[in-house]
C-alpha cells in the first residue's frame, strides 16, 4: 500500500512539473504576437505620435527613440511643453507645468528609470542581454487569465509580466517605482505597419490610475540628429 502511495505520489508531482509553463516559451509566443524578433530588429528609429490623458485633460505629444538607445518624450498643452530626454549616458527635462523652463539634468531614480528604457522589446534577444526569466503560476487580470513571468535584468532589477494564455500578448508589467508598485497595463492591441503594439497605456501607482497613454500612430525609420536625445549646451 505505501509502494502505491508513493508511486501516485511521484507521478502527481511529475505531472505537476510536466504542467508547468515553460517562461522561455511563453517569451518566444509572445515576441510571435507582436511581428516576430527579425520585424522588431529590423526597425532603427521609431515615432509613436500619443495623447496622453491626465485628470480629465488629453495631451497630445509624441515619443521618438533609435535602437541606440536614445529617447525623447515631449507633450505640449496650452502654449506649455514637457520634454524628456536621454542619450544613454545623460538624461534631461523642461517641465513648464511644473516651472522647469530652462534644461535640467534628471537626478536619482529619475534618471536612472529613463536611462534604463530600452529600444527593444526586452523579451527579444533577452539571454543575449543577460537576462533571466522565472514562471510565477497564473493570475486572473481584469477578467483575463494569464500566466506569469518574472524578468530579473543584468542589474538585478525584478519586474512581473503577465501575459494571456489565449493570445500570448503581454497584458500587464509590475514593478517597483518611488517605493510603491507599480502597474502598467496595455490594450487595444492594434497592428501598426506589420508589427502589433498596445494602442492604450494605463499606469497605475498603489492600485490607482495615474495616467494613461493613447497611441495614434507608429513610424518606423524616420530620420533623427543627436540634438533631439542630447542635454542642450546652451
Amino acid at each position: 500500500m505505501k509502494k502505491i502511495l508513493t508511486t501516485f505520489l511521484i507521478a502527481i508531482v511529475t505531472l505537476g512539473v510536466a504542467n508547468a509553463q515553460s517562461p522561455d516559451q511563453i517569451a518566444a509566443d509572445y515576441v510571435k504576437a507582436i511581428g516576430g524578433a527579425k520585424a522588431w530588429k529590423d526597425v532603427k528609429t521609431r515615432k509613436y505620435t500619443i495623447t496622453l490623458n491626465q485628470a480629465g485633460f488629453d495631451i497630445p505629444g509624441f515619443i521618438i527613440g533609435d535602437n541606440k538607445n536614445r529617447e525623447r518624450f515631449e507633450l505640449a498643452f496650452n502654449g506649455m511643453k514637457m520634454v524628456q530626454a536621454s542619450d544613454a549616458s545623460t538624461a534631461w527635462t523642461i517641465n513648464q507645468f511644473q516651472g522647469i523652463s530652462q534644461p535640467t539634468k534628471l537626478q536619482g531614480e529619475q534618471a536612472e528609470s529613463a536611462l534604463a528604457a530600452q529600444f527593444l522589446d526586452e523579451f527579444i534577444d533577452y539571454k543575449k542581454r543577460g537576462y533571466s526569466l522565472s514562471y510565477e503560476g497564473e493570475a486572473d487580470l481584469e477578467g483575463v487569465s494569464c500566466y506569469l513571468v518574472k524578468l530579473t535584468n543584468k542589474d538585478g532589477k525584478e519586474t512581473t509580466h503577465y501575459f494571456d494564455k489565449t493570445s500570448g500578448l503581454q497584458m500587464a508589467k509590475k514593478e517597483l517605482a518611488n517605493g510603491q508598485e507599480a502597474m502598467s497595463i496595455y490594450s487595444d492591441y492594434t497592428e501598426m505597419n506589420g508589427l502589433k503594439v498596445p494602442a492604450k497605456i494605463t499606469q497605475k501607482m498603489g492600485g490607482v490610475t495615474a495616467f494613461s497613454i493613447s497611441i495614434q500612430k507608429m513610424e518606423l525609420n524616420v530620420p533623427v540628429n543627436d540634438e533631439m536625445f542630447a542635454f542642450p549646451d546652451k
